[in-house]
């Protein structure tokens, strides 16, 4: 969880004045009895009417985990952590059965990750599994080349298009080739906040 705060606060520190608003518009949302923190109320509030309830389901001590300073309630920067997972990490396991929430290292089909970044304009949707589902081959799928995320990002150095190469994700950094990069697969931080805050009611 750490790692995600750190993340978020990253985004948000170095994102524009319309990203930083988007965040903040996005805990003004949950904040209904305006008192400048989230209490675990307004928290399972807004996953219950939002359609996030499987993230509490998966882990129902997500709000204890978000809350650092264990006050009981969610500042604007533990929100964030929260807002952050939602926008980015709102992946789940598509084992059989299993529908574990991915907020971490997870595997992905390379096949099915390269058709959406073709496809950019089209809903072309990833086949994403805990560790503990390909390890034990707990799926069916029609394609077999699955690579973890931080092994995937790696792969991808190199000439755009070019097939993944696992073993350069063990190899020992190096600096990165001035190269042209594949427009439809950098990654902005538009994607992450830039996005509307639901609108939730206010109480009076």
């Amino acid at each position: 969880m750490e790692e995600l705060h750190a993340a978020a606060c990253a985004y948000y520190d170095r994102g524009n004045d319309a990203i930083r608003r988007a965040a903040y518009d996005f805990f003004q949302s949950m904040d209904t009895d305006g008192d400048g923190r989230i209490s675990y109320a307004e928290f399972n509030d807004f996953v219950q009417q939002s359609g996030y309830n499987r993230i509490l389901h998966n882990d129902p001590n997500l709000f204890a985990k978000l809350d650092r300073n264990r006050d009981s309630g969610l500042d604007f920067k533990e929100l964030l952590t929260f807002y952050y997972i939602i926008k980015t990490r709102y992946i789940t396991c598509q084992g059989q059965s299993c529908r574990a929430h991915l907020c971490g290292l997870y595997f992905t089909c390379v096949d099915c990750f390269d058709g959406g970044a073709a496809n950019y304009y089209y809903h072309y949707p990833t086949y994403d599994l805990c560790a503990a589902c390909y390890g034990n081959a707990n799926y069916t799928h029609q394609h077999s080349y699955f690579l973890d995320n931080h092994v995937l990002l790696r792969s991808k150095r190199g000439p755009p298009h070019a097939r993944p190469n696992l073993t350069m994700a063990f190899a020992q950094a190096e600096p990165a080739p001035q190269i042209q990069q594949n427009p439809l697969v950098m990654i902005t931080n538009n994607y992450y906040f830039n996005q509307a805050a639901p609108q939730n009611r206010r109480v009076s």
